[in-house]
């Protein structure tokens, strides 16, 4: 853009001289307004742009442990990294997890649980401990939240989480689902540090899909 003021003065003698007076109230109106909405499309871009990097990953298929009791990764595939990158965090810096999806018995059985849930880094686990709610043989959404911030940073470092797990669907009145998480865990951050989150199911007739799957950074 040229603020040159000789440009600037050229410009708006231009202006008086080229348009007749009677519309050039009108032509300064249309101007402000192609000005003002330029800089809301300019706003937009830069908020557009501030979400796409606060995504880190988000999942692109269905994952989680199916008519299996083994260990099962919740992570399909997707676009983005699960990697912390080394040294690219800071004392605040604060993460937050997401994994949603269905769980069902597949034999039509009345009840069933979730035996392990574990979100972690590298060989760190944040959480993990079981759900002790007796699952109705209906389908059900069950989804997880996890938010960790770094408190320490170094080979040293800590980072303190808090999980959350919610239930929609038919469940026995009065269960619970528990929460739990490890405050804080310790996260050496001079090396990448890769996220994982498994589940093992109490039956091999039982199945959990998670559908989203969602790593950000939010600051």
């Amino acid at each position: 853009m040229n603020c040159d003021p000789k440009e600037l003065a050229n410009a708006a003698r231009c202006f008086e001289t080229c348009i007749p007076p009677g519309m050039q109230a009108a032509v300064q109106n249309y101007l402000l307004c192609q000005v003002a909405e330029l800089a809301e499309s300019i706003q937009l871009a830069q908020s557009n742009q501030a979400i796409c990097e606060r995504l880190l990953f988000a999942s692109i298929a269905d994952a989680g442990p199916s008519l299996t009791t083994d260990e099962t990764s919740l992570i399909g595939p997707g676009v983005g990294s699960i990697i912390i990158p080394a040294n690219s965090v800071e004392v605040g810096t604060t993460f937050r997890v997401n994994a949603r999806g269905t769980w069902a018995r597949s034999n039509g059985a009345s009840s069933g649980s979730i035996d392990l849930v574990t979100f972690g880094l590298n060989a760190s686990s944040f959480v993990s401990g079981g759900i002790p709610v007796v699952l109705s043989n209906d389908l059900c959404w069950l989804n997880f939240e996890l938010f960790f911030t770094f408190r320490a940073i170094g080979v040293a470092g800590k980072a303190a989480s808090t999980i959350s797990a919610c239930l929609a669907g038919t469940w026995e009145p009065g269960e619970i689902i528990e929460n739990g998480g490890t405050n804080p865990i310790t996260v050496n951050t001079t090396i990448p540090q890769t996220l994982f989150a498994t589940m093992v199911l109490n039956s091999d007739a039982d199945k959990y899909t998670c559908i989203n799957f969602t790593f950000e950074r939010l600051n």
